[in-house]
C-alpha cells in the first residue's frame, strides 16, 4: 500500500506538472495503475509464450550452468521496476571572475557595433553634406559661364500674376524698368546680380536691334567673339571664347554674311564652291588654333625649348618637339633622325599649322635624305600645295596610295609622323584612326577630315 500511495502521489504530480501545456489535438488515455500492472503482466505473458519453442533448450542451456530456471522465472515475474523520476536542476556559475570577464566582453562588443552604427551614420550624412554643396557649387560655375543671373527667392520669376505664364513679360519689365532703377537683372540696388558677361551680350543685342532697324549690317559672331574676349579674364571660361573665335572664323571678319547661305544637296558649281570655302575656313583656324598651342608650350616651357629671339616657324618647331619628346610618354618607337632633328615629325608640325610653303622649302633643304626612302614625295608635294583643293593628280594618288599600304604593313618600323604625312598629302584612309601616337585629340582628328 505505501508503494501504491507513492505512485499515486508522483502520478499526480506529474498530472499537475503538464497541467500548464497547452492542450493537444492528440487525445488523453486514462491509465490507472491496476491497469497498466495488469497490461504489463498480460504483455510478459505474451512473451513468454512468443519463446515456448526455445523452453526446453533454455531450460538446458541453465542447469548445464547450475542455474534454477523455475527458481529465475519466480523472482523476474515478481520483480516491479520502479519509474525514476529525474528532475532537471539548473545549475549557476559561481565563479566571479569569469561572469565580470564576460559582461566586461560583452560591453565591449556592444560599445563596437553602436560605434559602427554612429560612424556609418555620419559618414552617410557627411557624404550627402558634400555632395549637396558640390552640386551647388558645380551649378554656381555653369550659371555663371551661361551667364545666368541670380534670382533672390522672394522673387518667382514663373508667377503669372507678374508675368505671363513661362515669365516673358516678366523679363520685358526687367529691362523696360532699368531707367527707373526697377530691373530684375541690373538694378541699381542689385537685386540681381549678373555675370559679368551678361551686359557684354546685352550690348551686342542692343547694338544688333539698333542697326536692324536702320537696316546696317552686323557681324554678330564677331561681336559676340569680342565680348567675350573681354570678359574672359573676369569669367576665366576661355572655351566659350574659343567658339565664338570658330563661329568667326568660318563665317568671316570681314562682311556681315561672307558665305551666305549654302545648299548642301545641290551639286552646283556655286555650291560645291561655298562647300569648300566653309572646309577651308574650318580647317584654318584649327591649324591656326594649334600654332597658338605650339606658342603656348614653349612660353610654358623657356629651358626645355630654349630657342631664344624671335624664333621662326621652324625654330618654334624644334623647341616644341623638344619639349614633346622629353615630357611625353607616349614617344614612337621608331622615329627618322636627319642631324639630331626629328625631320618627319618636323614636317608633319608644319602642315599642321598650315605652313605648306615653309614645309616645301624644309623639304627641299633635305631633298637627299628624302630621295633615299621616296624619290617622288617632293613632286607629291608640289602638287598638294598647287592645287585648289588639295588633290593630287590620278597617277600620283595611286602611287601615293600604294606607299601608305605598304606603310601600313610595315608599321613598326616605319615613322609614324612620316604616315600621317603621305595620309594626308594623298588624303588616303583618313576616317581610320590609327596612328595614335600623332593623333591623340578630337581637333586632330577633324583636321585630317578637312585637311
Amino acid at each position: 500500500m505505501v508503494e501504491n500511495s507513492s505512485l499515486s502521489k508522483l502520478l499526480d504530480e506529474s498530472r499537475k506538472l503538464a497541467s500548464h501545456v497547452g492542450t493537444s489535438n492528440i487525445p488523453m488515455v486514462e491509465r490507472n495503475l491496476d491497469t497498466l500492472s495488469a497490461e504489463s503482466r498480460n504483455l510478459a505473458t505474451k512473451s513468454n509464450r512468443s519463446l515456448a519453442p526455445l523452453d526446453s533448450k533454455t531450460r538446458a542451456f541453465f542447469a548445464e550452468g547450475g542455474v534454477d530456471p523455475g527458481e529465475l522465472m519466480e523472482k523476474s515475474n515478481s520483480a516491479l521496476i520502479d519509474s525514476i523520476n529525474i528532475q532537471t536542476q539548473q545549475t549557476f556559475n559561481t565563479n566571479v571572475e569569469n561572469y565580470i570577464s564576460g559582461q566586461y566582453e560583452n560591453c565591449i562588443a556592444n560599445a563596437i557595433d553602436n560605434s559602427q552604427i554612429m560612424a556609418l551614420e555620419d559618414f552617410d550624412t557627411s557624404m550627402e553634406f558634400n555632395i549637396q554643396q558640390a552640386w551647388e557649387e558645380t551649378k554656381k560655375k555653369v550659371f555663371d559661364g551661361m551667364g545666368q543671373p541670380i534670382v533672390p527667392m522672394e522673387y518667382d520669376v514663373f508667377d503669372s500674376s507678374k508675368g505671363s505664364s513661362l515669365g516673358v513679360q516678366t523679363y520685358e519689365r526687367g529691362f523696360s524698368d532699368e531707367a527707373s532703377g526697377n530691373s530684375k537683372f541690373l538694378g541699381a540696388k542689385g537685386i540681381v546680380q549678373a555675370n559679368p558677361r551678361v551686359e557684354k551680350y546685352t550690348k551686342v543685342i542692343r547694338t544688333l536691334n539698333n542697326n536692324r532697324i536702320n537696316k546696317i549690317p552686323t557681324n554678330l559672331s564677331f561681336e559676340f567673339s569680342s565680348a567675350t574676349q573681354q570678359t574672359t579674364t573676369l569669367t576665366g571660361d576661355k572655351q566659350l571664347s574659343k567658339c565664338w573665335e570658330l563661329l568667326e572664323t568660318i563665317t568671316g571678319k570681314d562682311s556681315a554674311q561672307p558665305v551666305g547661305k549654302i545648299d548642301l544637296t545641290s551639286g552646283n558649281a556655286s555650291s560645291a564652291e561655298k562647300r569648300q570655302e566653309l572646309v577651308d575656313r574650318s580647317r584654318k583656324f584649327l591649324e591656326n588654333s594649334y600654332l597658338q598651342y605650339i606658342d603656348r608650350i614653349i612660353e610654358q616651357n623657356p629651358r626645355e625649348a630654349s630657342i631664344g629671339g624671335i624664333p621662326s616657324i621652324h625654330n618654334k618647331i624644334r623647341g616644341f618637339l623638344q619639349v614633346k619628346f622629353s615630357k611625353s610618354s607616349n614617344i614612337p618607337e621608331y622615329i627618322e633622325v636627319y642631324d639630331n632633328e626629328a625631320v618627319w615629325a618636323h614636317m608633319y608640325y608644319l602642315v599642321r599649322c598650315g605652313k605648306l610653303e615653309e614645309m616645301l622649302d624644309y623639304a627641299l633643304g633635305i631633298e637627299d635624305v628624302l630621295a633615299d626612302s621616296d624619290p617622288s614625295f617632293i613632286s607629291y608635294l608640289r602638287h598638294y600645295i598647287e592645287s585648289p583643293n588639295r588633290t593630287l593628280d590620278a597617277s600620283s594618288q595611286e602611287r601615293i596610295s600604294a606607299s601608305v599600304g605598304m606603310m601600313r604593313v610595315n608599321m613598326r618600323v616605319v615613322d609614324p609622323y612620316k604616315f600621317s604625312v603621305y595620309k594626308v598629302i594623298g588624303r588616303c584612309d583618313l576616317a581610320r584612326k590609327t596612328v595614335h601616337e600623332v593623333i591623340q585629340t578630337t581637333e586632330d582628328y577633324i583636321w585630317h577630315q578637312v585637311c
